[in-house]
């Protein structure tokens, strides 16, 4: 199981990748970075267990994993913000994903990795 991941942008791949995580178990502490405000109003509908940061600081160092669902236009600033607060560098993995199905692919079996 992976303890703590964190999901960067939650439109609708983000947010379906919430939703199944919540759903099937797989992160003990879930964090997600969103942005827009319609989006958090959004996610706070479904009332799923997670915490929605602010910022991208201090809770870099803390995942175990970090999932990119942001616009590529946003990815630079998510790295840089990766680079500058993650205290070891080979304790997480930026999984940028171009579709759905293979982030949760991903990561149940990782959770069977861990």
């Amino acid at each position: 199981m992976i303890n703590k991941l964190l999901i960067v942008g939650c439109g609708l791949i983000g947010s379906s990748i919430l939703k199944k995580v919540c759903k099937k178990k797989i992160a003990k502490k879930i964090f997600v970075f969103e942005k827009s405000k319609k989006n958090q109003r959004t996610l706070k509908r479904f009332k799923l267990k997670f915490q929605l940061i602010k910022k991208m600081d201090k809770k870099i160092s803390e995942c175990d994993f970090i999932v990119i669902c942001a616009p590529l236009s946003e990815y630079k600033k998510i790295f840089l913000a990766c680079n500058k607060y993650s205290k070891n560098k080979d304790s997480f993995f930026v999984l940028p994903f171009l579709s759905y199905r293979d982030a949760i692919r991903l990561l149940i079996s990782s959770r069977t990795l861990l």
